[in-house]
């Protein structure tokens, strides 16, 4: 029974999903996985309830616009959204970084530029510079929507609630702001006047 009720919300996510206008690319299944259910209520051994069967679905896309379809597909299947994550594009991040980068380096000379005037000196030339990496952390959002299939029948008055729950929760969800920053490191010789 878990078993048919994977299938079932699996080829109807898939359909949605399509429907949704999301490519196959866009969309990769992983870690499928069954095991045995028990109840663990009893202190006595436990008691087998069914089986499980999950199998994780990764939708990405670079329509941020299109996130609250997937999810919309995800509820009306009957499937279980756990996460949503916004990451920055490898191509984005590259390119913003170096104008923080350009940014920082010139910030630090004007500051060697101030310092060395406050002591009545110039500065004659870059001894070296360095870059102080920082890590890029990627905000995520986690979400729960609505029952997963076990081999346990959900009944569609409760979908339906959790689908509308789900709904209203989707229209909140969008990509947060994202600060990268840069650090530099800068030594320079003085200038005797």
């Amino acid at each position: 029974m878990a078993q048919q009720s994977y299938n079932d919300i699996r080829s109807k996510l898939l359909s949605e999903l399509r429907l949704s206008g999301f490519a196959d690319n866009e969309v990769k299944f992983s870690g499928y996985q069954i095991y045995q259910d028990y109840d663990y209520s009893n202190y006595g051994s436990p008691t087998p309830k069914g089986y499980v069967v999950s199998e994780q679905l990764v939708v990405k896309t670079n329509r941020t616009e299109t996130v609250s379809k997937a999810i919309d597909a995800a509820i009306y299947s009957g499937a279980l959204v756990s996460y949503i994550n916004f990451e920055i594009s490898d191509k984005k991040q590259s390119d913003v970084k170096s104008q923080a980068l350009e940014a920082a380096s010139k910030d630090a000379e004007t500051k060697a530029k101030a310092i060395a005037k406050g002591q009545g000196k110039g500065l004659w030339g870059i001894v070296s510079i360095q870059n102080d990496e920082m890590p890029v952390f990627q905000p995520y959002r986690y979400f729960d929507a609505s029952p997963m299939a076990s081999g346990v029948a959900v009944d569609k008055a409760t979908l339906e609630q959790n689908a509308m729950e789900a709904t209203k929760a989707v229209a909140n969800i969008s990509p947060t702001d994202q600060t990268i920053s840069a650090s530099v490191t800068a030594q320079y010789k003085l200038s005797l006047f």
